[in-house]
């Protein structure tokens, strides 16, 4: 794997006007809460609290990371206001709630959000959504024709909720839109995705104003996409079976050069018509490699019938995707290879390990994986960290992978592995070891090595990884009921 320099975590959304040469080679108190409190106050209660440690939220506290908060009636963020609920605190608009957030205001959420049945937030100023926080909507939700929504995480359409976006809708790499019943682009809205818009199946993506996705966007369907106006794709938008299409006389569908669209409507879910591997015999390794963005783009026909068995795709570092991922996993299972997937990691805390952890999860949720879900850890500017810091980040990182229900593995070279992590804390997952030798040489256990980064595989230009798998990790994860 290739060691790149340390991102900034800037992104950039332009607003688009729309509608082996052989088979195998090597070589929180708070003072803010209001006096008109409804809650009923007790000996074990104080006025603003609720029974269940939640504190009523009037709009005037400064909010407080670990505490959790509520709004049960209205409450309004005026003109210049500019509110932020910072990483590990709480916001739940319950039933009754009507949260406003008014025109040249602004409410950053960093923790989590949630809106729920019979509560309602308008928004006519901006609402950023950061990376690793979430908003959840059970309610209503509404952005007007002068609102700015910024999201660089889950921002989740439940079954029963009301999602209608007017204005402008920034969807940035980090940024996944779900939708699991109906949503709506108003006719005044002007949608830019970098990230991912899902439509789960029986959702509905109503599409009414200006929508485009960018080079690295995509929006896949599993539900019914509805176009009244212009789309301009220049990413990847897919219709998966069972989904419909549905496009008015005036609408639009562009598609650039660099745009694809994959229309799936036809065939059964693709796990069905993926050829699977046989069980993997007692002692037989299988042979694979690991790509990013470095190879370019890959024939992965040729790939496969070069003898590869299985990749591993790198799909994001720091919180950027891979600008590769997504061709490289639709058109890799296409080809039969099997894929498991890595995140390289530039985490100087454990936090910033657990934000890494949910930007990794949030941009292959979309994809079936077949193999491990990894951490590559192992760049240098890290080691002056020391040992302990280093695998208290390590384990932060995989137990969120772990909690979240996927297959686990670290990723690591030898020096990091004997000299930068304790092995002893890390002991519940599986390394894939990379050691550029005619035989390894570390003396624990491993599942998967990376023998060589001189490799030559054919439909692939130029070097690239090898490596070897001695565990049937397909079978491991589908026997386990692990996450795919």
């Amino acid at each position: 794997m290739k060691l790149l320099k340390r991102i900034a975590g800037t992104f950039l959304a332009a607003v688009i006007a729309l509608g082996c040469t052989s088979a195998y080679a090597s070589t929180a108190d708070i003072s803010g809460s209001s006096s008109s409190s409804s809650t009923a106050a007790s000996a074990d209660v104080r006025p603003g609290t609720s029974r269940d440690g939640y504190i009523r939220w009037t709009g005037s506290a400064v909010p407080l990371s670990g505490r959790k908060y509520y709004i049960d009636r209205t409450v309004k963020l005026s003109k210049k206001s500019k509110v932020v609920f910072p990483a590990g605190s709480t916001l739940e608009l319950r039933s009754g709630a009507d949260l406003q957030i008014f025109v040249g205001s602004s409410l950053q959420i960093r923790g989590d959000l949630v809106i729920q049945e019979g509560a309602r937030m308008t928004v006519s100023g901006t609402l950023v959504t950061a990376v690793g926080s979430s908003l959840e909507n059970c309610g209503k939700f509404t952005s007007t024709k002068s609102s700015s929504v910024k999201i660089s995480s889950a921002f989740t359409s439940k079954e029963n909720a009301e999602t209608v976006f007017g204005g402008e809708v920034l969807i940035y790499q980090a940024g996944v839109l779900r939708g699991e019943g109906g949503m709506t682009f108003a006719a005044s809205s002007d949608v830019t995705v970098t990230g991912s818009v899902n439509v789960s199946a029986g959702g509905r993506l109503f599409a009414k104003g200006k929508l485009a996705v960018t080079l690295n966007g995509r929006i896949v369907q599993s539900g019914d996409l509805c176009l009244y106006s212009r789309l301009v794709n220049s990413g990847m938008v897919t219709l998966n079976y069972g989904s419909r299409y549905f496009k008015s006389d005036s609408a639009v569908l562009a598609v650039t050069k660099s745009g694809r669209i994959t229309d799936n409507r036809a065939a059964p879910p693709a796990e069905t018509v993926r050829p699977l591997p046989e069980p993997l015999p007692e002692g037989k390794t299988l042979r694979g490699i690991d790509v990013s963005s470095w190879q370019e783009t890959i024939d992965w026909k040729r790939v496969k019938g070069a003898g590869v068995d299985f990749a591993m795709l790198r799909s994001s570092f720091y919180v950027k995707k891979d600008k590769t991922f997504d061709y490289n996993i639709v058109e890799a299972q296409k080809a039969g290879v099997l894929v498991g997937v890595y995140h390289y990691c530039y985490a100087e805390s454990v936090a910033e390990a657990r934000e890494e952890a949910r930007y990794f999860m949030s941009v292959i949720e979309p994809y079936e994986i077949d193999f491990p879900v990894v951490l590559d850890f192992e760049d240098p500017e890290l080691e002056h960290l020391g040992k302990s810091k280093l695998t208290s980040i390590a384990k932060a990182f995989m137990d969120e992978l772990k909690n979240a229900g996927y297959y686990t593995m670290l990723y690591a070279n030898k020096h990091w592995l004997e000299n930068m992590l304790d092995m002893s804390r890390l002991s519940e997952y599986d390394v894939w070891l990379a050691e550029w030798h005619t035989a390894p040489t570390w003396s624990g256990n491993f599942g998967m090595w990376q023998f060589s980064s001189e490799g030559r595989v054919s439909g692939i230009r130029g070097d690239v990884d090898l490596n070897i798998c001695y565990r049937d990790y397909y079978k491991a994860i589908i026997d386990g009921n692990y996450k795919r």
